[in-house]
């Protein structure tokens, strides 16, 4: 649009841009006699199919008002001009007025310019010669316009020597409309990547996670799945994407809520928006029947590049109702599907993306953005920042609700806040939440609310024991709230629950009823102290999970248990340096039978209910207790698995211990077995006839001395805790514990010589045994093949302050991916690389990396240090700058009273570097060793392990120039088997 203003640029210069938001996406600005009726017509409404809001005629402006006055804050409010240079154009005074401005826009506020040349030749324009010149010989003639000129002049100079369009370089007008179109929103796109998104957080790294599995897709549609818990940011991450590449596409649609719209049966309606968004079609209803779009209406989609977000889907048959088969799109087409289920993508989207939750410093500023408006808070509210940020644990929804709420308020407020969200949720971050729970049938509802309120952190492994008299598979339980986001498995196959979804869960529990005596589930220690206290009935009680020490002090009722029949879970859990305030004056009558967790943690008698009948009993643990025996008479006890009687002042085990067939895990403690007795005998006998399922067995501190004449242990054992014990020697019948994986017999000072170990062990620890002078451990020690998720097995062997031994007990190790301490002070010296003090900088010959390397043994000589002790080594190629080709490993070495040898041969390492390979040109590698002792690293080496290749196997050597045993590897690396050939390479 042209216009005159006689002060135009003056007015533009005065109003600042950023004080107020744009209003248009585009600006037209040109001469309307040469181009209004066709090419700018053409022009506005390809800008209009893609939704742009333009501004190219004065209809947009307020009646009564000046266009002179109006058009320098149109301009101001529109993010990218176009300047449409006509024959005509120059002699435009309006047009040139409107240039002035836009070009002062660009220069102070960055405003796009995109010039394109219509039918006249840009050299013309640049050098202002042919028509350009005549038309200003009439400017500078006209009393009106003559001050301008040279101002104009200026605009359309710098106008013309901008990137733009020439009409000459394209066939037709419809091609380089395309083009101009495509140019827009690229640019629109770019701009609003910086702007419209300054206030998200933590977005920069999710968004180019997204774009690189986007960018490898070679696939003819993208279905993308945008997967994580209620509040993570699914919808603002899919808005972001839709946003930054829709120029990309030729038709696209954000379909918002189809959870919420499918409810309210509205699938049909959503249908219909659809495909008149895609397509263009004002009646898309005659296009649509049941079971999906007529055939040409498929044609017609496949036909198209398209973007469609369908947002929050919690139902497959969702997805299929709404875009049928992805294959009816166009190629290159990209659909995003948000869920905070993982089984709507089964069988749909090509890639997950999981949304990880903020970490504490993008949680810190989301929040403080929200709370203060600014990057950091007050020096007052740090603190009380904190608290709400370790609430929230990332979750962003949570962080900007909490945030908002506490605008303004004071400090007082914000901890009454802070107060009461630990004893009731925000109702508004609970709705949210909640939708995932509703979603749930009634026994995953059950499940969740029992890891909510009592297993949180539990092992799947117990889960699975606990549950396996159900009537229904909690493994497949657990996946279904793994993929709802509900639930996630951490390491050692813990389960974790978000803090927010377990408050939520503990709430759903409170609405069931208003007095705790009738809740399913009882965890805090007054509503427990109240239904104790005032011994009702609690027949609708399954479970209590409780702190004994933060309980107030109560002297239970013998019959207490008796008002809980349905009691499942019990859980009295407390440390051993504080005092248990549960007490049993008067005894215990009763426990429930229905018990299947029964954790009593000082239990204050000697004996359990003599009524009580364990057979649904799995898990039973009674440390630090008072407890003497368990029980006089047999017990129907097939179901337990899991024992532990740590710190206990049992003194006879019931003879029907020997019949505990389905045991796992035994733990014994403080037992002296010269004085314990099973019924009548002495001595436990822990035969594999009677424990024939034992897989971990833990003897500490029970006076053990000679294990021939004391203990037979089960073929079955996998993990074998003896630390603390009289032992003086370990028979050799214990190589014949094949399952034996785990060994630990530290600080037992009497030990003398440690036999040859199965070749299952992975882990052995035989710290702080001062008498032992011989191993014969190492000798035979290869890597494991049973297990083929392990591999390559990470041994571990430590031997620290086991100031007997000599270095030369070491020589015969092999094994290929290890941490090994035992004593030394000086590095072997056919170690190749080594130096003093804590980094040493090596140069590899040339072809180092090559397929032949296996890993790398890294050497330490650690000084004397009284507590535990980690190491890091980090790894830069190249040179010490710290490039961006490291890597890093910590380890844990332990107390050491005399300076030690730590080893560990890392095939992590090398695994790291192939996965890196086109980086690594240099032969310079630069290693820095950092310990949590100061100076706690006297010197340190390297050795670089490569395999010799003989015909079809590959002989595996470490640098050890007297090792008698190396190991074999076949075509298939997962297994290993030992030889006698070797050859040092290095």
């Amino acid at each position: 649009m042209a216009s005159s203003s006689s002060s135009f640029s003056s007015t533009i210069t005065a109003t600042s841009l950023t004080s107020q938001p744009c209003k248009y996406d585009v600006f037209l600005n040109f001469r309307g006699e040469d181009t209004r009726r066709n090419f700018i017509s053409h022009l506005c409404a390809a800008l209009c199919q893609k939704d742009l809001h333009i501004f190219f005629d004065d209809d947009e402006l307020k009646r009564g008002e000046e266009i002179a006055q109006s058009l320098p804050q149109v301009i101001q409010v529109s993010t990218v001009a176009v300047l449409v240079f006509s024959k005509n154009y120059a002699s435009s005074s309006r047009c040139l007025d409107e240039l002035a401005g836009i070009m002062e826009c660009r220069r102070t506020h960055r405003q796009i310019v995109i010039p394109v040349f219509y039918e006249v030749n840009p050299s013309h324009l640049r050098k202002q010669s042919d028509d350009v010149a005549a038309a200003f010989v009439k400017h500078e003639q006209s009393p009106k316009n003559a001050h301008k000129t040279r101002g104009w002049r200026d605009a359309l100079t710098t106008a013309a020597n901008l990137c733009g369009f020439d009409s000459k370089d394209f066939r037709n007008d419809h091609m380089l409309i395309n083009k101009i179109v495509e140019d827009i929103l690229e640019k629109l796109n770019q701009s609003m990547t910086w702007d419209g998104y300054e206030n998200l957080v933590g977005m920069d790294s999710r968004i180019e996670q997204i774009k690189k599995v986007i960018t490898i897709t070679s696939l003819e549609v993208c279905v993308l799945g945008i997967w994580g818990m209620g509040g993570s940011g699914k919808t603002t991450i899919a808005e972001v994407i839709y946003n930054i590449m829709s120029y990309q596409f030729q038709s696209c649609c954000f379909v918002r809520n189809v959870r919420q719209q499918a409810e309210a049966g509205g699938l049909m309606k959503l249908q219909e928006e659809l495909v008149s968004k895609v397509l263009g079609e004002k009646n898309p209803a005659k296009y649509m029947f049941s079971a999906g779009p007529r055939p040409f209406l498929k044609v017609r989609l496949g036909r198209k590049k398209i973007l469609i977000v369908l947002d929050d889907v919690d139902d497959p048959l969702q997805i299929e109702s709404l875009i049928g088969d992805p294959c009816w799109f166009g190629s290159e087409s990209m659909i995003l599907i948000t869920s905070r289920d993982k089984q709507v993508f089964k069988g749909m989207a090509n890639f997950i993306y999981k949304v990880e939750l903020l970490n504490d410093d993008e949680a810190l500023q989301l929040f403080t953005k929200s709370a203060f408006k600014q990057k950091y808070p007050g020096d007052n509210y740090a603190s009380l920042s904190n608290s709400i940020i370790n609430y929230a644990q990332g979750n962003p929804l949570a962080l900007k609700v909490l945030g908002s709420s506490l605008v303004g308020k004071k400090e007082m407020e914000w901890k009454n806040t802070i107060n009461q969200l630990l004893e009731l949720p925000n109702k508004d971050i609970q709705r949210v939440l909640q939708i995932s729970y509703n979603g749930l049938n009634r026994v995953e509802k059950e499940v969740f609310l029992d890891i909510a309120c009592f297993f949180k952190g539990v092992h799947t492994n117990n889960m699975s024991q606990i549950y396996r008299s159900s009537r229904f598979d909690i493994n497949f339980i657990i996946s279904v709230l793994v993929d709802k986001c509900l639930l996630t498995i951490f390491d050692q196959n813990a389960l974790e629950i978000h803090d927010l979804l377990q408050e939520m869960g503990k709430e759903i529990v409170r609405q069931e009823a208003k007095y705790p005596n009738q809740r399913s589930r009882l965890w805090d220690p007054k509503d427990v102290y109240e239904v104790f206290a005032e011994n009702k009935e609690a027949e609708a009680v399954e479970s209590i999970n409780l702190d004994i020490n933060k309980i107030k002090e109560i002297d239970l009722n013998p019959k207490v248990f008796m008002k809980m029949p349905n009691l499942k879970f019990l859980n009295f859990y407390g440390s051993y340096e504080e005092i248990s305030n549960l007490h049993l004056s008067q005894g215990l009558d009763y426990l429930p039978n229905k018990l299947r967790y029964l954790v009593w943690d000082k239990y204050p008698l000697e004996s359990l209910p003599p009524n009580f009948q364990p057979e649904n009993l799995v898990i039973l643990r009674l440390r630090y207790s008072n407890m003497k025996q368990l029980w006089n008479t047999a017990k129907p006890m097939d179901n337990l698995e899991r024992v532990n009687l740590m710190e206990t002042a049992i003194e006879k085990f019931p003879s029907s211990i020997g019949n505990l067939k389905g045991l796992q895990d035994l733990q014994i403690s403080f037992l002296n077995f010269e004085n314990c007795f099973v019924g009548d005998h002495q001595a436990l006998a822990l035969s594999s006839e009677g424990f024939s399922s034992l897989q971990s067995l833990l003897i500490h501190k029970c006076n053990l001395r000679e294990l021939d004449d004391e203990l037979s242990f089960p073929s079955s054992v996998e993990s074998l805790y003896l630390h603390e014990n009289n032992l003086e020697r370990i028979p050799a019948t214990i190589k014949q514990l094949s399952r034996l994986r785990f060994l630990d017999i530290r600080k037992c000072e009497r030990l003398q010589s440690l036999p040859e170990l199965p070749s299952s062990v992975s882990a052995v620890f035989v710290e702080d045994c001062r008498s032992l002078e011989q191993i014969w451990t190492l000798k035979q020690l290869p890597l494991d093949s049973q297990k083929e998720q392990t591999w390559p097995p990470h041994k571990i062997f430590k031997f620290s302050n086991c100031l007997k031994l000599d270095e030369d007990q070491f020589i015969n190790l092999c094994c290929q991916d290890f941490l090994m301490v035992y004593p030394g002070s000086r590095i072997p010296e056919w170690v190749k690389y080594q130096s003093m003090g804590d980094s040493i900088q090596i140069h590899l010959p040339s072809h180092w990396f090559n397929h032949r390397l296996l890993g790398f043994a890294f050497y330490l000589c650690i000084d004397y240090v009284r507590q535990g002790f980690f190491y890091r080594y980090d790894c830069h190629f190249g040179d010490n700058d710290y490039s961006s080709n490291a890597y890093s490993e910590q380890f844990f070495v332990g107390r050491k009273a005399t300076a030690h040898m730590s080893v560990r041969i890392s095939r992590e390492f090398c695994e790291w570097i192939c996965r890196h390979d086109d980086n690594f040109e240099e032969d310079v590698v630069f290693f820095k060793f950092t310990s949590s002792v100061k100076n706690g690293i006297k010197s340190c080496g390297i050795m670089p392990l490569y395999a010799q290749k003989d015909e079809d196997e590959i002989c595996v050597t470490f640098g050890f120039p007297n090792l008698e045993n190396s190991l074999l590897f076949t075509h298939d690396p997962k297994v290993a088997t030992e030889t006698p050939k070797l050859e040092c390479i290095m």
